[in-house]
C-alpha cells in the first residue's frame, strides 16, 4: 500500500485476465435461431410475381371498392336506426293505450261488481 491507497483487489489496473461478456441465461431469441438454422432446409427464394405488390391503379380500385361497400354499411346503418327510433316510438304509443285500456278495463269491471250486488240486492226484496 504506497503513497496512502488502497491495494485494488485485481491489479494496479484492474483485472489482468480477460472478461468475457456472456450472459448468465442464453438469449432465447439467438437459440430458436440457431435450431431453425440446424433443422431447417436451406431458404427458397419466392419468384417475384409473388413479391410483386400491387400497382397503385389497383391500389385505388381496391380502395374504391372499399369506399362503396362502407358508403352502403353506413346507409343500411342510417336506415336501420331511423325504424329503431320508429319502433320506440310505436311501442311507446302501445304502453300508454295498453296502461289506458286497463285503467278502464278496472273501471268496467268495478262498476260491473256494483251492478251486481244492486241487482242481488233488489232480486231479494
Amino acid at each position: 500500500m504506497t503513497n496512502g491507497r488502497r491495494k485494488h483487489k485485481r491489479g494496479e489496473r484492474g483485472s489482468t485476465e480477460e472478461e468475457i461478456n456472456s450472459a448468465k441465461k442464453a438469449n432465447l431469441d439467438e437459440a430458436a435461431c440457431d435450431d431453425e438454422e440446424s433443422d431447417a432446409e436451406p431458404y427458397e427464394e419466392v419468384p417475384e410475381q409473388m413479391e410483386q405488390e400491387p400497382s397503385l391503379k389497383e391500389l385505388k380500385y381496391m380502395l374504391s371498392g372499399v369506399q362503396t361497400t362502407l358508403k352502403d354499411i353506413q346507409r343500411g346503418n342510417r336506415k336501420m336506426r331511423d325504424e329503431l327510433a320508429e319502433l320506440k316510438s310505436s311501442f311507446g304509443i302501445q304502453e300508454r293505450q295498453l296502461n289506458s285500456l286497463k285503467a278502464s278495463l278496472s273501471k268496467v269491471t268495478k262498476a260491473n261488481d256494483e251492478m251486481k250486488i244492486e241487482l242481488q240486492a233488489n232480486v231479494e226484496m
